[in-house]
């Protein structure tokens, strides 16, 4: 599909690597070998289940630098933080947030990118989640 229609695509999915499992996004580009991003920053309870990953991936899209974020890790000022000073223009988070929790990630997002002059683009899962439906919500 990424090929097909020239679409970058995040997926995130859990991966089996060399050193555990880990909580991971998946990218596919349009001419590009598929690159995999795993989550770096663990809440206290995926680190149970899940491996922290190692390095931040950036990719570009029509020369704008991403790093992509996960749940947890993005809420984290030291992940923002490390993005702006990577020099990137749009940061994208993605979570599995209730509706009221995505209200609440909008608005902490917003203070981000105010904050730190780059732009910010959040997508919110569509399935149930720790005993709550995901809002299926995107903001930018």
């Amino acid at each position: 599909m990424s090929d097909a229609h020239n679409l970058t695509i995040c997926l995130a999915a859990p991966t089996r690597q060399e050193h555990g499992v880990y909580i991971s996004m998946l990218l596919f580009q349009s001419n590009v070998s598929p690159k995999t991003f795993s989550k770096q920053l663990l809440h206290s309870d995926e680190l149970l289940y899940f491996t922290p990953g190692k390095g931040q991936l950036i990719f570009t899209v029509k020369g704008i630098k991403v790093p992509p974020a996960m749940c947890y890790e993005s809420f984290q000022t030291a992940h923002t933080q490390r993005a702006h000073d990577l020099v990137v223009q749009l940061y994208v988070a993605s979570f599995a947030k209730s509706k009221s929790g995505i209200e609440e990630a909008s608005a902490y997002y917003l203070k981000i990118a105010e904050t730190l002059g780059m732009s910010v683009a959040l997508v919110d899962g569509a399935w149930r989640c720790d005993g709550f439906e995901g809002a299926a919500g995107a903001a930018f």
